[in-house]
């Protein structure tokens, strides 16, 4: 989903049709600045979903379709999580250029198996030179109209990208004006060898520092249950959460990674001092059903919201 801005800041709630509106949300914008995030949302009995824009300001929403999951497993692939990876670094080797894509190899690499048919990413943007967007899609396949992120001059940005992945075992990364570094971090696949079913959630709030634990330091890290609590089984294996950072004292980044575990050299959402940064974040779960939540460098406040789990079954 992508808002664009037309008068003021503001954020937006994806939520069931026929339901009530939760309190929480899935896209946080700011007047003027393009931005996308990742959603995903159980759907009504009507089979559709309402969009609410909880601010006055006016803002043209796009929306993308990548995927669904269904109630049984008739067709499609299952779902297995795997310790955030990184599979492309851009910083250490060129920045992409306008109207150019760069292949990266996926099958066979970090624990994603042979057969995959796609992957969940977080997708980085950093030191582009001009607005711009990404789009990550199939190798030997026609790249769609639809954008991934939308990267600008001075501000890292980060999205959640779940994308299938070619029959040679690649995907691809273009970069429409400009250049641009591009990074991947992998943290799951589908595919037949895939063990994870994924159960919906009514959108619940599970995090807020603001009301709770006080800011996030630096170079520290939050845990936060989720598997047995909140509806989810304590076998759950992985949950899609959504993660906002508001009111960060410096630039800086949070990664999501499963409790009890070494944290990883990647990120999930990478923010600007002052900003409002959502992303979507599947995230493997620890033994004892938690995820971890590290913070870099300043402090910032941590807003995480669940909309599903994992489980094998």
């Amino acid at each position: 989903m992508t808002a664009i801005p037309r008068g003021g800041d503001g954020h937006l709630t994806v939520f069931p049709s026929d339901t009530a509106q939760p309190s929480t949300s899935n896209l946080n914008f700011v007047d003027g600045v393009t931005t996308s995030n990742l959603v995903t949302v159980p759907v009504g009995p009507k089979g559709t979903v309402d969009i609410a824009n909880s601010h006055s300001a006016l803002v043209d929403v796009v929306v993308d379709v990548v995927g669904y999951y269904a109630a049984e497993l008739t067709s499609g692939d299952r779902f297995s999580p795997l310790s955030p990876a990184r599979l492309l670094d851009t910083r250490t080797t060129a920045p992409i250029g306008a109207d150019r894509s760069t292949s990266v190899q996926v099958a066979g690499v970090n624990g994603v198996p042979a057969d995959v048919t796609a992957v969940a990413l977080n997708l980085t943007g950093t030191g582009a030179t001009e607005e711009t967007y990404l789009a990550v899609y199939p190798s030997g396949s026609t790249r769609s109209a639809s954008s991934s992120l939308n990267p600008r001059p001075g501000r890292d940005s980060s999205n959640q990208v779940i994308v299938p992945v070619g029959q040679d075992g690649r995907i691809n990364v273009y970069n429409h004006a400009g250049s641009t570094h591009a990074i991947l971090d992998v943290s799951g696949y589908y595919g037949p060898s895939g063990q994870s079913l994924f159960t919906p959630a009514a959108p619940k709030r599970l995090l807020d520092t603001r009301a709770a634990a006080g800011p996030l330091g630096p170079d520290r890290t939050l845990p936060l249950t989720i598997g047995g609590a909140n509806g989810v089984p304590a076998d759950a294996t992985a949950a899609a959460l959504n993660v906002t950072v508001t009111d960060p004292t410096a630039d800086s980044f949070v990664t999501v990674y499963p409790g009890g575990t070494a944290r990883p050299s990647t990120s999930s959402v990478n923010f600007q001092a002052r900003s409002t940064v959502p992303n979507h974040v599947i995230t493997p779960l620890g033994g004892d059903g938690t995820a971890d939540i590290y913070n870099h460098v300043g402090s910032t406040q941590v807003v995480g919201d669940l909309f599903g789990y994992f489980s094998k079954g």
